[in-house]
Protein backbone atom coordinates (compact mmCIF):
# COMPACT_ATOMS: atom_id res chain seq x y z
CA UNK A 1 0.00 0.00 0.00
CA UNK A 2 2.82 2.76 1.11
CA UNK A 3 5.22 1.43 -1.46
CA UNK A 4 2.95 3.58 -4.07
CA UNK A 5 3.91 6.73 -2.40
CA UNK A 6 7.94 5.97 -3.21
CA UNK A 7 7.08 5.87 -6.47
CA UNK A 8 5.56 9.91 -6.79
CA UNK A 9 7.19 12.13 -8.54
CA UNK A 10 8.10 14.42 -5.77
CA UNK A 11 9.63 11.72 -3.46
CA UNK A 12 13.10 12.24 -2.77
CA UNK A 13 13.83 9.03 -0.34
CA UNK A 14 12.35 6.71 1.88
CA UNK A 15 12.78 4.31 4.78
CA UNK A 16 10.73 1.77 5.72
CA UNK A 17 12.00 0.34 9.32
CA UNK A 18 10.58 -2.07 11.83
CA UNK A 19 8.84 -1.36 15.24
CA UNK A 20 12.43 -1.96 16.56
CA UNK A 21 14.41 0.41 14.19
CA UNK A 22 15.83 -2.31 11.92
CA UNK A 23 16.22 -0.85 8.37
CA UNK A 24 14.32 -2.76 5.64
CA UNK A 25 14.23 -0.95 2.78
CA UNK A 26 15.56 2.72 1.63
CA UNK A 27 16.26 4.54 -1.48
CA UNK A 28 17.09 8.04 -2.80
CA UNK A 29 18.41 10.84 -0.09
CA UNK A 30 17.75 8.13 2.44
CA UNK A 31 19.55 5.34 1.01
CA UNK A 32 21.25 3.71 4.33
CA UNK A 33 21.19 6.40 6.13
CA UNK A 34 20.82 5.45 9.72
CA UNK A 35 20.99 9.04 11.33
CA UNK A 36 17.32 9.86 10.06
CA UNK A 37 16.40 6.51 10.64
CA UNK A 38 17.38 6.85 14.34
CA UNK A 39 15.93 10.23 14.90
CA UNK A 40 12.47 9.66 13.63
CA UNK A 41 12.44 6.16 15.51
CA UNK A 42 13.17 8.68 18.75
CA UNK A 43 10.67 11.18 17.41
CA UNK A 44 8.20 8.44 16.96
CA UNK A 45 9.10 6.73 20.79
CA UNK A 46 8.63 10.23 22.18
CA UNK A 47 5.35 11.18 20.24
CA UNK A 48 3.30 7.79 21.09
CA UNK A 49 4.10 8.53 25.03
CA UNK A 50 0.85 8.43 26.66
CA UNK A 51 1.55 11.26 28.94
CA UNK A 52 2.24 13.71 26.15
CA UNK A 53 -1.25 13.75 23.75
CA UNK A 54 -4.54 14.09 25.35
CA UNK A 55 -6.46 11.31 24.81
CA UNK A 56 -9.07 12.89 22.37
CA UNK A 57 -5.58 13.92 20.43
CA UNK A 58 -4.38 10.26 19.88
CA UNK A 59 -7.51 8.46 18.80
CA UNK A 60 -8.58 7.41 22.57
CA UNK A 61 -4.73 5.78 23.74
CA UNK A 62 -4.17 4.60 19.82
CA UNK A 63 -0.88 6.72 19.81
CA UNK A 64 0.24 8.33 16.86
CA UNK A 65 -0.37 7.03 13.12
CA UNK A 66 0.99 9.82 11.11
CA UNK A 67 3.41 13.18 11.63
CA UNK A 68 5.04 15.71 9.12
CA UNK A 69 8.23 17.22 9.55
CA UNK A 70 8.17 20.55 7.26
CA UNK A 71 11.40 22.27 6.84
CA UNK A 72 12.94 24.30 4.29
CA UNK A 73 12.71 22.82 0.99
CA UNK A 74 11.21 19.16 2.01
CA UNK A 75 9.00 17.61 4.69
CA UNK A 76 9.32 14.15 5.80
CA UNK A 77 6.46 12.13 6.30
CA UNK A 78 6.42 8.91 8.87
CA UNK A 79 3.59 7.00 8.93
CA UNK A 80 3.21 3.87 11.24
CA UNK A 81 1.27 1.03 9.71
CA UNK A 82 1.67 -2.75 10.69
CA UNK A 83 4.81 -2.84 12.76
CA UNK A 84 6.32 -0.62 10.21
CA UNK A 85 7.61 2.89 10.00
CA UNK A 86 7.49 4.77 6.45
CA UNK A 87 9.85 7.71 6.31
CA UNK A 88 9.04 9.72 3.22
CA UNK A 89 11.29 12.49 2.33
CA UNK A 90 9.13 14.81 -0.38
CA UNK A 91 9.90 18.07 -1.65
CA UNK A 92 7.36 21.14 -2.17
CA UNK A 93 6.69 23.88 -3.61
CA UNK A 94 6.78 27.27 -2.16
CA UNK A 95 3.90 29.76 -2.92
CA UNK A 96 5.24 32.97 -4.90
CA UNK A 97 4.63 36.34 -3.70
CA UNK A 98 3.99 37.79 -6.63
CA UNK A 99 1.04 35.27 -8.23
CA UNK A 100 0.81 33.17 -11.17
Amino acid sequence: MYSNLAKAPDTLGQIVMTGDAAIVQSSGDFENNEEVAQTVFRMVHCASRDDLLPKECSGAGDGIKRMCVYLQDYYITVILNQQRIHIIKRKYAHQSDGGP
